[in-house]
């Protein structure tokens, strides 16, 4: 296979992978904000949005379960010009984001100190968090929404609108935090709660601008409330046996992750404090791999929902077609064209995020905790959290791609959830406590023995990606579950 080829699917990903990170840049940029803003007022109040934040981090993980688990078909529907498959699945994701976070609401507006006295004893903490999380929480149901939309309008190729709906929402909350949490222009000064409260504000605005622009525009994610939830039951069986398991694979995989932050909020505030600021960074860290990952996920299943019957062109509504060549492909080209893609980012990944990893070795972590206002013990911490995280950089970007980019793309949701939960819980969180409560090694160790997940996972992953089993058309409604496999060389690997 030419270097061309190898290479030819690159402008598409970045053209939907730019605005997508840019969005999860905005997100990340606000909790950086959030926590040097609140940092200002002492770590108490760090450990505090910390712990809020991380209830918020859960009840995201689920949406993004719905979410990306309900694009695995919209992708694929996009692919074949199937509009009114799209409204289905986006139906069901709107239930089922809507009903998860009602139930977070509801936890966190009643019970509030019961859920954070899960990561810490630390009685202030718990009172801070408590009061923050009992206003934020009325912009669960708002976020659901917002999200249900925003992966719709990615599986057809708008990933401009959530962008720019995120943007003006960040930039509202922002200002909002710092009129609010320092009390300026003539507001009170309330902390944490002024926090929240320009957060609840912030994600309102947010799904007004999503839902007015949609229907003002009349693409072809402006569905009806009919043709919503008007629901079949085979089409609800399908997507459900499908998308459960990206459900369940979020859930217990944040389950799982939680059980980081309690380790190192169990192991000192101090600890927590600087396990936030290395996660919060990072995060900003790994949003362009992020956009690139959900692409990737994007270009797949257009592509093998193409193979359903669909034609690979460029969409007249100024969204981005299945692959950038007109015509009709046939079932195995397109199933080929989908190995192409997986096996190609597995080679040109291992690269891009070993020179991210050395530029934040060497240079970015020194400059982090000069930032916060934290103790000379923190700032060291956070320094050596980050330089871990450089570390496994590589693996866990890899990792990243294989389950959210090209397995859920082809819609091998059961295998990711089996290599994704099974070793975060077999392997990431005993290593997590044995290291942090047991051993009681110095944090940076603790964040390397978690590291071993990611690993594991990662050797798992490239097997299922390079044997082309993983390749799934869900817009057929007897579901051929797996495609004819590709011609050796796709199966195999090619030469880049």
């Amino acid at each position: 296979m030419s270097m061309h080829r190898g290479l030819s699917y690159i402008p598409r990903l970045v053209r939907l992978a730019l605005p997508i990170a840019l969005q999860h840049l905005l997100m990340t940029t606000l909790n950086l904000a959030d926590t040097v803003m609140v940092g200002q007022l002492g770590e108490v109040q760090i450990a505090a949005i910390a712990l809020g934040n991380q209830i918020f981090f859960l009840l995201m993980l689920f949406l993004f379960g719905v979410g990306s688990g309900g694009a695995v078909f919209s992708s694929q529907f996009w692919g074949r010009r199937d509009v009114a498959g799209i409204h289905r699945a986006m139906g069901i994701s709107l239930i089922l984001a809507s009903g998860g976070s009602l139930v977070f609401m509801t936890g966190s507006v009643f019970f509030p100190e019961v859920l954070l006295s899960v990561f810490t004893t630390d009685a202030a903490v718990i009172a801070e968090g408590a009061g923050y999380l009992r206003i934020v929480a009325f912009s669960y149901l708002f976020t659901a929404i917002s999200m249900s939309y925003a992966y719709a309008l990615r599986s057809v190729g708008d990933t401009r609108l959530p962008l720019i709906a995120t943007a003006i929402s960040i930039g509202l909350n922002v200002a909002g935090n710092y009129v609010l949490i320092f009390g300026v222009l003539g507001f009170p000064a309330l902390g944490v709660r002024g926090a929240a409260i320009a957060t609840l504000g912030a994600r309102g605005v947010e799904l007004l601008i999503i839902l007015f622009v949609v229907y003002r525009r009349k693409g072809p994610v402006a569905a009806s409330p009919r043709q919503l939830f008007t629901l079949d039951r085979p089409f609800v069986k399908r997507f459900m046996r499908r998308t459960t398991p990206v459900i369940f694979n979020e859930i217990l995989w944040s389950l799982g992750f939680t059980m980081y932050t309690v380790v190192f909020g169990r192991m000192g505030t101090g600890h927590l404090a600087a396990y936030n600021i290395a996660d919060t960074v990072a995060r900003l860290i790994l949003v362009v791999f992020i956009g690139t990952a959900q692409a990737s996920a994007i270009m797949i299943g257009n592509t093998i929902g193409a193979a359903g019957g669909g034609t690979v062109r460029s969409g007249s509504d100024g969204s981005d077609g299945v692959g950038g060549t007109a015509g009709v492909a046939t079932v195995q080209e397109r199933f080929a064209e989908a190995q192409h893609l997986g096996t190609s980012l597995i080679r040109v990944l291992p690269l891009a995020s070993f020179a991210v990893g050395v530029v934040v070795f060497f240079w970015f972590a020194p400059w982090v905790p000069r930032f916060f206002s934290i103790t000379p013990d923190v700032s060291r911490m956070v320094t050596l959290l980050v330089r871990s995280f450089a570390v496994i950089m590589v693996a866990k970007i890899l990792n990243m791609h294989i389950i959210v980019g090209i397995l859920r793309g082809g819609g091998d949701t059961t295998y990711s959830l089996v290599i994704d939960v099974a070793l975060l819980w077999l392997v990431g969180v005993p290593a997590a406590f044995a290291a942090g409560l047991w051993l009681r090694l110095p944090v940076h160790f603790v964040y390397l023995a978690i590291g071993l997940e990611e690993v594991a996972k990662m050797g798992f992953g490239v097997y299922r990606v390079f044997s082309g089993r993983w390749i799934n058309d869900l817009t057929d409604p007897v579901e051929a579950l797996h495609s004819p496999v590709p011609d050796a060389s796709d199966a195999t690997g090619f030469p880049l």
